[in-house]
């Protein structure tokens, strides 16, 4: 048997997609599960996503209250619009996981991209909800999880599986799945433009942070995530560093920067490429245009690159 039937790469097609080129692509996950990360991607590949799907959610809210208010009359309109308008198009709503059927029977030829994440890294918003309110977020993920779960038992649709921390640490091998199952061919613009979307990682920035002792940045922030990276510069025996999030210079949340970062190690920034991470705030701590976020290595008080940022519009659109 050969030896790719042993590996594990965490991004399957469970169902295979039919041969029309008549698609609607509809991205399906738990809230804060990762769902932005494939509806950017298809985005950038250049999949409509909606009239009112921008960066960086990609989510037609348009669309959404349609389905959310059982409103049949502007769900047909919207989506025979769409359909006269694109072959193939994309929807995503983390929500979709309570009315699947319905939007089974709505749109033509669905096709389903089910993004799953671990179940405390969602829960625990980074350590800022208490005890109680992370268990009772989990077991809220469980039966949303099931929902889908139960959902494709029964219909059998086609299907790409994907695990949310095996997209980011192989975004390649995400992106040609995507492809594959879709049944697009992007033109190079827009493949490199998935790929820097998922990570961000142009050498020069790499580079520009070699000379400090802590190294790291800044890369992707929306008004509920901060993603980026952060370590100790040429460590042959890297221990993660402990990194703090600040909202205009208060303190809201620390973490292990101990995430998998494939391009940390091609770039031989890392030596085992665990050094990402992720913040994601809670509605508390919502993100708003002129907000001023910091990320800082805690014991040394140390900004990493792009640090402090000043939150836009287009951050929190």
């Amino acid at each position: 048997m050969p030896e790719s039937n042993f590996t594990n790469d965490g991004i399957q097609i469970l169902f295979p997609p039919s041969q029309s080129s008549e698609k609607t692509l509809i991205v399906v996950g738990i809230a804060r599960g990762g769902t932005s990360l494939a509806a950017g991607a298809l985005s950038h590949l250049g999949v409509f996503m909606g009239e009112a799907a921008h960066s960086p959610v990609f989510e037609d809210l348009r669309l959404s209250s349609a389905f959310e208010n059982n409103d049949i009359t502007a769900i047909y309109s919207i989506v025979s619009s769409y359909n006269v308008q694109h072959k193939t198009w994309g929807w995503k709503r983390p929500s979709v996981v309570n009315y699947l059927s319905s939007v089974h029977e709505a749109v033509r030829n669905p096709h389903y991209i089910c993004l799953f994440k671990d179940l405390f890294s969602v829960a625990n918003r980074n350590r800022i909800s208490m005890e109680s309110e992370v268990l009772k977020n989990m077991e809220r993920s469980l039966i949303e999880y099931s929902n889908v779960v139960q959902f494709l038992t029964t219909n059998k649709p086609p299907c790409l599986m994907v695990s949310y921390d095996k997209a980011l640490a192989n975004k390649k091998l995400f992106i040609d799945r995507i492809c594959e199952f879709a049944g697009i061919e992007p033109s190079s613009e827009e493949y490199q433009n998935a790929m820097n979307f998922i990570t961000p990682s142009p050498k020069e920035y790499f580079d520009a942070t070699r000379a400090g002792k802590i190294i790291g940045h800044i890369d992707v922030v929306s008004r509920n995530t901060v993603h980026g990276w952060a370590a100790l510069s040429a460590d042959t025996e890297p221990k993660p560093l402990t990194i703090i999030l600040l909202i205009n210079n208060k303190p809201i949340a620390e973490l292990i920067a101990d995430k998998y970062r494939e391009d940390l190690l091609g770039h031989k920034v890392h030596v085992t490429g665990y050094a990402g991470f992720e913040f994601i705030l809670d509605d508390k701590h919502t993100l708003k245009p002129g907000d001023i976020i910091r990320i800082q290595e805690k014991s040394s008080g140390v900004d990493l690159v792009n640090s402090p940022w000043t939150i836009t519009e287009e951050n929190t659109a």
